[in-house]
């Protein structure tokens, strides 16, 4: 991995470029290349979400929020999250 700044990192996935930035958290997520962010980690969608990452664990283990687990890892679909948001805004209704 080369570093471009303190914020960003070029990296070298399967023969194509992609840049990563580095959220608040420490979290890092890729800006390119829409197939790599279909499949989210916890601290991914934490950032996405805008919530506390154990707020994340909370609702997955809960089954309140579409994940799956590999392993011992969590993963999330981006589609399903956004799937899941937009009936919570339908059930919501202000």
């Amino acid at each position: 991995m080369v570093p471009v700044t303190s914020r960003f990192t070029l990296s070298n996935l399967g023969g194509r470029d992609t840049v990563r930035k580095e959220a608040v958290t420490g979290t890092s997520f890729l800006l390119e290349n829409p197939m790599l962010t279909d499949v989210m980690t916890v601290s991914e969608v934490a950032v996405y979400l805008r919530v506390n990452p154990q707020t994340v664990y909370r609702k997955a283990k809960a089954g309140e929020l579409p994940a799956v687990r590999i392993g011992r890892a969590i993963r999330f679909r981006k589609a399903e999250l956004d799937d899941w948001m937009k009936i919570q805004t339908d059930e919501v209704k202000v």
